[in-house]
């Protein structure tokens, strides 16, 4: 999935037409975090204020392109707003989203749920949402 956002961000000559998949690496489901202190209690608060000023919330995640910033679109997407819109701040890592998130130079985190999990357990983190079909059991999003 990475690449597919890859290659449409960067109009690339190569499609995924032209690859040879040969193994999975990882399946996991991505999380929609925010500071515990944060203002946004629920995934609803979230979109509100999206919805109110698109650039005034940032979110924090991975490369551009990449599922973090997919996932950010298609949230912002069901909410009625324009996905370009969104204010995402790409990361190359996740710990440094997460020191962003938690010194609050964002409003909100996108990354696989085991990236943050020591802090969600801690309690630093409040998981708004996961994207996940149906409710994952253990996994406490507010949205």
């Amino acid at each position: 999935l990475v690449m597919s956002g890859a290659i449409l961000t960067n109009n690339s000559a190569v499609t995924l037409a032209e690859t040879t998949p040969i193994a999975r690496l990882i399946a996991e489901y991505e999380v929609i975090v925010v500071p515990t202190a944060s203002e946004f209690g629920t995934l609803d608060d979230l979109l509100e204020a999206l919805r109110e000023d698109p650039g005034a919330v940032a979110f924090a995640g991975g490369s551009a392109g990449g599922t973090d910033h997919m996932l950010a679109g298609l949230v912002a997407q069901a909410a009625g707003v324009d996905p370009a819109s969104v204010n995402y701040v790409p990361f190359s890592g996740g710990g440094e989203a997460l020191a962003a998130i938690l010194g609050s130079q964002v409003a909100a985190g996108i990354s696989t749920y085991s990236e943050w999990l020591s802090q969600i357990e801690a309690g630093e983190l409040r998981v708004l949402a996961i994207s996940s079909p149906e409710r994952v059991e253990g996994v406490d999003a507010l949205g």
